[in-house]
């Protein structure tokens, strides 16, 4: 045998081995980009699906999936920033809820169809007499999201607007 062909199935051996390993690894390691992709830890605390509704009042979501890129975090944070500010009584009142839902958990997975979800949304759901009467998706955020003042004030309109429908 030549050294070219010791070297070429030495070569295939090492593929071989390493497509083997992948499959039968258990937990492989993620690659340093997919981690970068990955945020499991939201800024706001996933909150119970099952949560008892307001009775009169909006509902904010965040709907997010367990991974998520950079844009993705920042789209919470910016409408968390947003709602914590220009909100504070009415999330003490009880007039405004803000919850941070993860669709791929299981029990949470029927908001994709309630709220026809293709994307990570902030959807405001009005409530009236604990029944939910009139939502809304505000699909600007995503051009807006890298203009943090023009981001915050398009969600701060929107949930004022639905505020005043109570």
């Amino acid at each position: 045998m030549n050294p070219k062909s010791i070297i070429k199935y030495l070569l295939l051996l090492l593929v071989v081995g390493s497509v083997a390993y992948l499959a039968l690894a258990k937990d492989p390691a993620p690659s340093k980009s997919a981690t970068a992709k990955q945020n499991t830890a939201p800024n706001q605390v996933q909150q119970e699906a099952e949560k008892e509704i307001i009775e009169n009042g909006v509902v904010v979501y965040y709907f997010y999936t367990t991974n998520r890129c950079p844009t993705c975090v920042k789209l919470e944070a910016l409408a968390d920033e947003t709602i914590k500010e220009y909100f504070s009584q009415e999330l003490f009142g009880g007039r405004l809820d803000w919850r941070v839902i993860n669709t791929d958990l299981k029990e949470s997975q029927h908001y994709l169809k309630d709220y026809k979800l293709y994307t990570k949304s902030i959807i405001l759901s009005l409530i009236r007499d604990g029944k939910q009467v009139e939502w809304k998706n505000l699909p600007e955020i995503w051009e807006l999201v890298h203009d943090p003042e023009a981001y915050g004030a398009y969600v701060e309109k929107e949930i004022r607007t639905y505020l005043e429908k109570i």
